[in-house]
């Protein structure tokens, strides 16, 4: 896994999956396999149907247990 952009950017708040995996170096089919196995938590805003974000913090605790 290559990281490829960081994901401090202070006005950053959420990433779509697609941003996620890409921030993550990682095909955004295991970003999903991920999401589902509950190993990175998404977001889902009221209105949007069928959309998930990750939150900034949550990227930042993935990328510490992942490389912990």
């Amino acid at each position: 896994m290559t990281t490829k952009k960081s994901p401090t950017t202070p006005h950053r708040l959420l990433y779509s999956r697609a941003e996620t995996a890409e921030l993550l170096g990682v095909p955004v089919r295991l970003l999903k396999r991920w999401q589902l196995a509950g190993k990175l938590r998404a977001t889902k805003p009221g209105g949007v149907k069928g959309q998930v974000f990750f939150t900034r913090a949550e990227i930042e605790r993935f990328l510490k247990d992942f490389t912990s």
